[in-house]
């Protein structure tokens, strides 16, 4: 019922009395409506006057009794659980209210409490950090990032809370960013305790230095989007005085315009050509291709999306012509190679690699050659999610020998802990790499998921062998030291 709306809430000072007249005639108009029993009705023009005016406790009062009027008590006692924190100035509680929606996923009202909880105490970190993930889960991204970096301008160190069955306590080097590998699945509370220093803002806020650890893992694993990040970790690793996962000068090698260097060589592994463009040089994008020695079709993206985010094909020196009109970010160009099976599906494999060591995490399968698992309907196929299933179950039976043995040599050559490659195969039987960096996200299915939940087995696989890891590093870094 309760959506995030974040017009208005912010505003000059001197529009305040101008603000008042329209929080009062909103509530007006709210109370018009309960009087002629138009109770769902009255509910948008009350939630909009604590837009107008978020931190005046008698709107939520208000609003508590006509969400309970219509039947919606758990925003009812929301509000009117608002209304005394906004009073009090806790800050916290308007987080625990929005922390209740968010365990529902119910984003839109978790993040007007987390917004509230901004409003009321600007300078607490916790509060802009849960707003962000509540923007990042409704795809506004740009203002996700916004947020985190305001938290950790406030405070760069966050520690988790100690389990009495954890088995190491890891320094994680992170980013504000949606630059970082994503750990939360990998490294469960239960068992690793994670302190997460957004190293690139130094230490500031409440924790004043680094409590002990076990291990480092370099969480910082987008080179395009965390440049400051990684050099920061490059500079504190050599006096890390533990072992070091996914050292920072691995990583800087892993972007898609070095991948193709970086691999050269390998049997069996076709990467393709990628430049680099940047609009904003003064050299046009059909002459940037042809000076890379790209033949059409070629591909552009925006230098740090992922997800196929401004992924276009190019069939023609004119399409090029069009499409350089009016860029301005940094462009990654690559040839593009009709991977298409004979028939007529293309697939995107990936393999995570743990310790070097790679296992298979999924198959997707589309008509489309920019693939993603939602919009390629899995789940609507079964002999799709049954190929997927031989894929986990045995993927050098799925690939041929001799390309699982060329996907085993990308991880050795990657040299990286953890990381993962995104990949197909060619008519001739060569890997086809598309990406292959540290940001893989590896998660198990909802054992609700009827049809994807055969995953998970797999999936643990990779939990376990990444458990395993850790568990070896920790010995390894004892031995040295002893």
């Amino acid at each position: 019922m309760l959506t995030l709306d974040t017009a208005g809430v912010v505003a000059p000072q001197d529009a305040a009395v101008h603000l008042d007249e329209v929080a009062s005639r909103l509530l007006a108009q709210g109370h018009a409506l309960l009087m002629a029993g138009q109770i769902e009705e009255a509910i948008k023009p009350l939630q909009q006057a604590t837009v107008v005016r978020p931190l005046e406790p008698g709107l939520y009062e208000v609003l508590a009794n006509a969400m309970q009027a219509a039947g919606h008590d758990a925003d009812a006692t929301a509000a009117r659980l608002a209304a005394q924190a906004i009073r009090e100035r806790a800050a916290r509680d308007l987080i625990a209210i929005g922390t209740s929606y968010a365990r529902h996923k119910q984003w839109d009202a978790a993040g007007y409490w987390f917004l509230r909880a901004v409003l009321l105490d600007p300078d607490m970190a916790d509060a802009h950090l849960h707003m962000g993930i509540a923007l990042h889960e409704l795809g506004r991204d740009d203002e996700s990032e916004i947020c985190a970096r305001n938290a950790c301008m406030r405070q760069s160190i966050f520690i988790d809370q100690a389990w009495p069955t954890q088995r190491r306590a890891v320094l994680v080097l992170c980013t504000s960013g949606q630059d970082n590998v994503p750990l939360q699945f990998l490294m469960p509370a239960p068992f690793s305790r994670q302190i997460r220093w957004t190293i690139e803002f130094g230490i500031v806020g409440p924790v004043r230095e680094l409590p002990s650890y076990d291990l480092v893992f370099n969480a910082i694993g987008d080179t395009d989007r965390a440049p400051r990040g990684l050099e920061a970790a490059a500079r504190f690793v050599p006096k890390a005085g533990k072992p070091v996962l996914n050292p920072p000068d691995r990583i800087l090698r892993t972007s898609r315009d070095q991948i193709p260097a970086l691999l050269a060589g390998l049997d069996g592994v076709h990467v393709p050509c990628t430049a680099r463009w940047d609009p904003g040089a003064g050299t046009s994008l059909t002459a940037s291709i042809a000076a890379a020695g790209l033949q059409y079709p070629v591909t552009i993206r925006p230098v740090g999306k992922h997800g196929g985010a401004g992924l276009r094909r190019l069939d023609s020196g004119q399409e090029a012509e069009e499409a350089g009109r009016g860029e301005k970010g940094e462009m990654y160009l690559s040839r593009y190679c009709d991977y298409r099976g004979a028939d007529g599906y293309f697939r995107k494999y990936r393999a995570v690699f743990v310790d070097r060591e790679p296992l298979p995490y999924h198959l997707v399968i589309g008509e489309n050659w920019v693939l993603h698992y939602v919009t390629a309907d899995m789940r609507a196929h079964a002999w799709k999610t049954e190929e997927e299933r031989r894929f986990l179950e045995d993927p050098q039976a799925a690939l041929g020998a001799a390309a699982w043995a060329a996907v085993r040599e990308i991880g050795k050559r990657l040299d990286l802990d953890y990381c993962g490659v995104d990949f197909s195969l060619l008519p001739d039987g060569r890997v086809l790499v598309f990406e292959a960096n540290a940001t893989m996200l590896v998660h198990a299915e909802s054992g609700e998921d009827e049809v994807l939940r055969f995953k998970n087995p797999y999936v643990q696989r990779i939990f376990d062998a990444f458990e395993g890891m850790l568990a070896r590093r920790m010995v390894q870094g004892r031995e040295r030291r002893s």
